[in-house]
Order: C-alpha cells, then structure tokens, then sequence
C-alpha cells in the first residue's frame, strides 16, 4: 500500500511578540505539501504571515550563499506584490 506522506526533517521558527521559538524535527507532510518535494541540494521556505496568506520559494545553487540570497529575495518580492506584507 502506498503512503500519501513522506518524512521530512522540518525547521520551524515563529516569533510572538519579543518571543522567538525554534524547533527542528522530523514531520509526516503529505504529498501535496510543497515541502514533500524538496530533495538533497534544495533549499526551500514557506512563510505565514499575519496579515496574507503563505509564500512558498525553492531554490537550488551551487553555493549556499547564492541559495539563501534567492530564496528570500523571492519572498520580499512575493510580500510586496501580493498582500503588502
């Protein structure tokens, strides 16, 4: 029987009020959690944002500075142009 999930390890930050919470470990995603894609050399991220809806980006680089730098420039350009964030 084929499963609907795959294990992910997932890295959860969230921050309330000067609070900021972090938490790794593994999670059970189900595959149409854009997360359940991700693969060796993949770096990829999902926002929630108090005030619109989340923004997922996916990158692949050679270098982890140049995945990092891609990642969140297609975050601050998907909160500008979508809800204002």
């Amino acid at each position: 029987m084929k499963s609907n999930k795959k294990v992910k390890l997932i890295c959860e930050i969230e921050k309330n009020g000067d609070k900021i919470q972090m938490n790794v470990s593994p999670k059970m995603l189900s595959l149409d959690d854009p997360l359940s894609t991700v693969n060796h050399g993949n770096m990829d991220i999902r926002f929630t944002f108090r005030i619109c809806q989340k923004a997922f980006a996916s990158a692949q680089f050679s270098s982890t500075i140049q995945t990092v730098y891609s990642v969140l420039n297609d975050i601050l350009k998907v909160g500008k142009s979508t809800c204002g964030c």
